[in-house]
């Protein structure tokens, strides 16, 4: 069940993507983030918007904890999601 909702955040986020454009790139870092944390500072450094259930996203139990410096949206979340699969 969790990779299901994971897979389908995932997907939400793709058209988005395809939307704040393939070259705008930026630099993140998260300490001991959630996911609702993450999605908020994507929103902000890329424009992108977010929908999710609340009681979906708190299914995601993982601190969130990386630097990527000069990364697309698309960069950020495959990292984020690499560690749940």
């Amino acid at each position: 069940m969790k990779k299901f909702l994971l897979l389908f955040m995932i997907l939400a986020a793709i058209p988005g993507l395809y939307a704040q454009g393939p070259g705008k790139k930026a630099t993140v870092r998260f300490r001991h983030a959630s996911l609702r944390q993450a999605f908020t500072e994507l929103e902000k450094q890329f424009g992108l918007n977010f929908s999710y259930n609340e009681t979906n996203i708190a299914l995601y139990d993982k601190d969130i904890n990386f630097l990527l410096k000069d990364a697309t949206a698309g960069q950020v979340l495959d990292k984020i999601f690499a560690e749940a699969r």
